[in-house]
């Protein structure tokens, strides 16, 4: 696949340079470890413990974890990606928690998705329609239906128009 022989090519690249690659580049390959349903996660892991090395500061460190937390959300890696989320010192971004709300929603951990979002909301996020649409998609895969009508229901009460795939 590409993104293999792109890795490649980063690992050979790194070799060259006795530097190795850019924080920039770590996180660009990282996300690029998104694609073809995350089946890349343990290079994006892999990255991303360089990328925390060569992060220059706090703001880099979020770019650095909201682009893994995403490749391990693509892969269905919840576990991983909710460890890697807690184990920072700093305050998640509102996409690094929908990120982390997505992982949820593809294993069906709708418990978790729904204390996530209070927590989010205790920090200052806002629950906008995506994070609806990952709380609502939390609950298919266990046939929860009627905790995703509930969920609809408070969406449509903060006067949220669903969209993006909730309905």
């Amino acid at each position: 696949s590409s993104s293999s022989s792109s890795l490649s090519s980063l690992s050979s690249s790194q070799q060259r340079h006795s530097r190795g690659p850019s924080f920039i580049t770590l996180c660009v390959a990282i996300r690029a470890c998104r694609g073809d349903r995350g089946r890349r996660w343990a290079d994006a892991v892999r990255l991303y413990a360089e990328a925390l090395a060569r992060a220059p500061g706090v703001r880099e460190e979020e770019e650095a974890r909201r682009s893994v937390v995403s490749a391990l959300a693509a892969a269905g890696q919840w576990e991983r990606a909710e460890k890697i989320f807690r184990e920072h010192r700093t305050a998640a971004s509102q996409r690094t928690y929908e990120h982390l709300l997505e992982a949820y929603a593809r294993a069906g951990v709708w418990q978790g998705a729904l204390a996530l979002a209070g927590e989010m909301e205790a920090r200052g996020c806002t629950l906008n329609a995506h994070v609806y649409r990952w709380l609502i998609a939390s609950c298919n895969p266990r046939k929860k239906w009627r905790k995703a009508l509930e969920i609809l229901g408070d969406m449509r009460g903060k006067m949220l128009r669903p969209g993006g795939g909730v309905v």
